[in-house]
C-alpha cells in the first residue's frame, strides 16, 4: 500500500507501507494422550487446555463422533 502525509497545503512524496497480518491458530493440549478405558454404561472425563496465542476467544467442537465407540459431550458448551 502507498501512503502520503498531507497538511492541508502540501503533500509528501508517497512511500510504500507493507502490512503483514499474522493470525496463529488455536492450540489444544490434553494432560494425556492415553486411551480412555470405560466399561459399558460407564463414563469418563478428559480435560483439555485450549487457548489462542493471539488472545481471542476459543470455541471447541466435536470434529467427529461415532456411536460405535460411544459419544462425547463438552461440559462447558465448548466456549471460554
Amino acid at each position: 500500500m502507498r501512503v502520503r502525509a498531507h497538511d492541508g497545503w502540501d503533500g509528501s512524496v508517497p512511500v510504500e507501507l507493507r502490512v503483514t497480518v499474522a493470525d496463529e491458530p488455536p492450540v489444544c493440549e490434553s494432560a494425556t494422550t492415553a486411551p480412555i478405558g470405560v466399561r459399558a454404561g460407564g463414563t469418563a472425563e478428559r480435560s483439555l487446555n485450549c487457548s489462542d496465542p493471539d488472545g481471542g476467544a476459543v470455541t471447541v467442537t466435536l470434529a467427529q463422533q461415532t456411536r460405535k465407540w460411544g459419544s462425547a459431550t463438552l461440559a462447558d458448551g465448548g466456549s471460554r
